[in-house]
């Protein structure tokens, strides 16, 4: 009572001590629990995301593999011309000065599918001279024959040889558009040539640039035989 009359009590302090201190230990053991708890689930995740992962990449690879597999197989059979249709578009200006993008030159077609796939060079600066190397492809050959594997056929006409402009040499914009020396110009816009000459050619190009000023484009097909 003289103790409780001086505001001290004796059994409190040792028992909110030793209270807290078992309060203490059972946090301390739940954020462990809580803490192992959460490495093993960390643990468990990684792998099961990890190993499909590394699988899907394997899948993938081998499906790429067959994918490039297949589109060699395709290409040994179904071969691609030398010269493929494209089409361009070419700021306009005077055919005859030197900044403009294209030069021309004639050639004659021999009115052969083989003539495709031989790719033509262009050389010299004002008299051309054009060559032509046949494709070394035995399946073009295969294929043009009719299944014969034969290199000494696949020369036969389809129709009259007839004459067609080539792409004589190809600067500044020209290259940028993807235009090659050796390409057929086959129409201007939209219009097909028809066995037109390199200098009637130029001479439409320079008809056009004076009469539609007001366009500054002109489109040519190539390849599209």
């Amino acid at each position: 009572l003289e103790l409780s009359r001086r505001g001290k009590m004796p059994h409190m302090r040792p028992t909110i001590s030793k209270r807290s201190s078992i309060y203490q230990l059972i946090e301390e053991s739940q954020q462990a629990k809580r803490s192992d708890t959460a490495k093993q689930t960390s643990q468990v995740s990684r792998v099961v995301i990890s190993s499909p992962n590394s699988r899907q990449r394997r899948a993938q690879h081998r499906a790429m593999e067959m994918s490039l597999l297949r589109q060699a197989e395709y290409m040994k059979t179904h071969p691609l011309p030398v010269r493929m249709p494209k089409c361009v578009e070419l700021t306009l200006s005077d055919p005859t000065e030197t900044k403009f993008p294209l030069t021309f030159c004639d050639d004659t077609w021999d009115g052969t599918v083989m003539d495709a796939y031989s790719k033509i060079s262009i050389s010299g600066s004002k008299k051309k001279k054009i060559t032509r190397k046949r494709t070394e492809n035995k399946t073009v050959f295969r294929v043009l024959n009719g299944g014969i594997n034969d290199t000494n056929c696949g020369d036969a006409r389809i129709e009259e040889p007839r004459s067609r402009v080539l792409v004589a040499s190809v600067k500044n914009e020209g290259g940028s558009k993807g235009v090659m020396k050796g390409d057929v110009v086959t129409h201007l816009n939209g219009e097909e040539l028809g066995g037109m000459a390199a200098a009637e050619l130029v001479e439409e190009l320079r008809k056009h640039a004076m009469t539609d000023c007001a366009n500054s484009t002109f489109r040519l097909v190539m390849n599209a035989e």
